[in-house]
């Protein structure tokens, strides 16, 4: 089965603060089929900070505009998305 990440831009802001604009974003990892993938490192470039995510492929991480965002999984190349005001840039 073919498989790679599509990184689907189901962004919920849920907050946003301050002159860094701090904001906890949120997602789904999904395969090329539209299904969740679970276990995905999602980390900020340049950071410790990262999660990973759950059975269903959704993640939550607190982030600021401008930062990257490397998403990785085993045996794959790892895909980078800057962080965006409104979204996730491709």
């Amino acid at each position: 089965m073919k498989f790679r990440l599509v990184i689907t831009a189901l962004l919920l802001f849920l907050y946003s603060t301050g002159i860094a604009q701090n904001k906890s974003i949120s997602g789904i990892v999904k395969d090329d089929i539209g299904e969740g993938i679970p276990g995905v490192s999602i980390v900020i470039i340049g950071t410790t900070n990262g999660t990973i995510s759950d059975i269903n492929g959704e993640f939550r991480i607190n982030t600021s505009v401008g930062d990257t965002l490397q998403f990785s999984f085993i045996g794959k190349t790892p895909v980078k998305k800057v962080v965006g005001k409104n979204n996730i840039i491709p």
